[in-house]
């Protein structure tokens, strides 16, 4: 059994990653190091590796390759990259001044953007929505993995309380639910069914990557509501789609969202505070679209996908001493 480790910046937060190499498949575990290796730590996962029977959890790598200069690229059969080096003389890029602050080293914050053209308005919303088959003219939307530090508990709470008083609404939940969350997604569903709402909250579970842009557009409002996040993509990627936003303030919330203007902060955590938040853009759902309208704006102009390219190439070129 061989075991290297290295240093990566997943989402901008520190972790250390072990390589387990034993003859059969190389798989990755990522280990939450803001404070640097620990000297011991080698033998620790030796140790912890060779009890290990079952190691089925762990990603399978496809691809490893150096790079040169110390960096790696590891590819895992879900198709993700991830690059790591072993030293830390390399520039370090974080997503977000929150992210940053986790690091010992000094970083270039560059704000992640989404790809306006894969994420944008629906034509007719009212259509869209109506050829999903659900009911009500209007549809609030949640997204991400659901569990507790999503908030996605926050957010059923509220929409209970807001949906027997506006019968044309809906609320849709995707995201996946990992076997240790299910009594979590649960007991979310009979809060639910509790308050007789199961035909008017919808949990969808997991969708292919490609199925979850219409449903961004089938939304006339998006609550993102975790209490804390790296980043937070999914709020880009409703404001892109013209959603009105309410966000707690985690991840890249305040930076991304103008408080009032193009979505609505709230206190993460907060159920009293959200549900004080969408009900005025239930209430006169052209509020809402205006919002939705203002974000995209926003997004377009501050948050795509090139603009963020065009930083980080700027980084490059920094390092490689070109113009």
């Amino acid at each position: 059994m061989d075991i290297q480790l290295f240093t990566l910046y997943v989402g901008s937060v520190k972790r250390v990653v072990a390589l387990v190499i034993d003859g059969r498949n190389p798989v990755l575990e990522f280990f939450k190091d803001h404070e640097a290796s620990n000297p011991n730590q080698l033998a620790q996962l030796r140790a912890r590796y060779e009890s290990v029977a079952d190691a089925s959890h762990f990603r399978n790598i496809e691809v490893f390759k150096p790079l040169g200069d110390g960096l790696f690229e590891f590819r895992t059969r879900r198709g993700l990259r991830l690059y790591a080096f072993h030293d830390e003389g390399h520039v370090i890029i974080a997503t977000s001044e929150a992210a940053a602050s986790y690091l010992r080293f000094p970083a270039t914050v560059i704000l992640h953007g989404v790809d306006t053209a894969r994420y944008r308005p629906a034509g007719d919303r009212d259509a869209e929505l109506k050829d999903s088959g659900l009911p009500g003219r209007y549809a609030i939307g949640c997204f991400g993995r659901v569990r507790a530090q999503k908030g996605t508990d926050v957010f059923v709470e509220a929409i209970c309380r807001l949906l027997p008083r506006y019968p044309d609404f809906v609320a849709v939940i995707i995201g996946a639910v990992t076997p240790d969350q299910r009594g979590f997604a649960e007991a979310l569903k009979e809060r639910v069914r509790t308050a007789g709402l199961s035909e008017r909250v919808r949990f969808l579970g997991e969708l292919p990557i490609d199925d979850v842009p219409p449903w961004y557009r089938r939304v006339l409002i998006y609550a993102f509501t975790s209490r804390n996040e790296g980043f937070g993509l999914t709020l880009l990627e409703a404001m892109a789609s013209g959603a009105a936003v309410v966000a707690a303030r985690a991840g890249a919330a305040e930076t991304a969202v103008s408080d009032g203007i193009t979505g609505v902060l709230v206190p993460p955590g907060d159920v009293d505070a959200l549900e004080r938040a969408l009900e005025p853009l239930m209430r006169v759902p052209e509020r809402a679209a205006a919002m939705g309208e203002r974000g995209r704006e926003r997004v377009v102009t501050e948050f795509s996908a090139d603009a963020e390219a065009d930083l980080i190439v700027g980084v490059y070129h920094d390092v490689l001493g070109r113009p």
